[in-house]
């Protein structure tokens, strides 16, 4: 790309796909990108087609989980509801989690994850 030349040669598209621009002409090609539409339409078909892009902006969508997070100091605690687990739930609970841990050489403890000792259950999901 060059005064001369208004848009991205393919071949600096592609190297700039492989990461193997020299600084000043990674920084050219990002401020000529912020700038210019088509050729980020280029880049893009060259990195997938249509279709991948499409597919992978259904999961990259803005979700419930994506919103701002509450203001500090405003208590939310109103709006979750604690439940007493009962002795067939922490059962339950461990049958579901027993395949998941090692076996510990202290009898005090449920098993091992990740090399941690699991005392017990206090709750599961969130």
């Amino acid at each position: 790309m060059s005064p001369q030349t208004p848009h991205c040669r393919p071949e600096t598209l592609q190297r700039l796909i492989e990461q193997d621009l020299d600084p000043e002409e990674l920084q050219e090609i990002e401020s000529h990108l912020t700038e210019c539409a088509a050729c980020r339409t280029r880049l893009d078909s060259s990195v997938a087609d249509r279709n991948l892009w499409n597919e992978a902006s259904k999961f990259l969508s803005d979700d419930e989980w994506d919103r701002s997070p509450p203001e500090q100091g405003v208590d939310r605690s109103e709006d979750f509801e604690l439940e007493e687990l009962t002795h067939g739930d922490a059962e339950n609970i461990l049958k579901r989690l027993s395949p998941w841990l090692d076996s510990s050489d202290d009898p005090r403890m449920l098993g091992r994850f990740g090399g941690y000792e699991i005392l017990g259950i206090i709750g599961e999901g969130g």
